[in-house]
């Protein structure tokens, strides 16, 4: 029988009860797959599929940036998050060091309207976060309203490691049945549990070899 493909943002609460083309409760129908951008694994069912969340601001390489990446140069900030605040967001600013990590809060406005932003917490910020970003070795990519991060997909386009603060979210392209079915995200991105679990992160990042973190990039 033909198989359909259902997208969600936010997990199954929102699509328990969905109707789409005659298919009834989706979650009772193994004829549809749902590819989640955000979900607990654990309630994700055995077919369902993780999707990359899209990324707002995402980041083109110039050639001798990507041959950089391939040489393994190093880069001038060894951790860096820019975003709005909440979701235990804030607890990260403890992470900024005035040297080679980076972390500022933003208002939601400043986040949508531009990369610079507004730190809510400690002034003004007048470099873009996008160029940080791209001389980072690992970016933030914690949670938001759902299990997923915009930050994501851009920290990868940068041609850094992401770290996620997202209990148990599915990532993409992995199911419940088989985590690493296209994508071993354990040798390319670090997932830190939220909270105060997040304080940890510099301490972890610096006990990475060299050599492993080019071959995470």
């Amino acid at each position: 029988p033909p198989y359909h493909l259902l997208t969600n943002m936010c997990g199954p609460t929102s699509t328990s009860r969905a109707n789409d083309g005659g298919w009834g409760n989706v979650l009772d129908n193994d004829q549809v797959i749902i590819a989640y951008y955000g979900a607990d694994h654990r309630d994700a069912r055995p077919i369902d599929i993780g999707l990359p969340p899209p990324a707002i601001k995402p980041i083109t390489l110039y050639p001798h940036e990507r041959h950089w990446i391939q040489e393994c140069k190093s880069r001038d900030y060894l951790f860096s998050f820019q975003g709005r605040g909440g979701f235990k967001r804030e607890r990260l600013l403890s992470l900024d060091n005035g040297d080679d990590v980076y972390v500022r809060i933003t208002t939601q406005e400043s986040y949508l309207g531009g990369a610079g932003g507004v730190n809510i917490t400690k002034g003004s910020e007048s470099n873009p976060y996008l160029d940080i970003m791209r001389d980072s070795a690992f970016a933030g990519a914690p949670r938001g309203d759902c299990f997923w991060s915009y930050r994501f997909a851009e920290i990868m386009s940068a041609g850094a490691v992401p770290v996620v603060y997202s209990n148990g979210w599915l990532p993409p392209f992995a199911s419940f049945a088989d985590p690493d079915r296209v994508v071993n995200w354990t040798k390319c991105a670090l997932f830190i549990r939220e909270g105060k679990s997040a304080e940890t992160t510099v301490h972890i990042l610096r006990a990475i070899p060299d050599n492993v973190l080019c071959d995470m990039q």
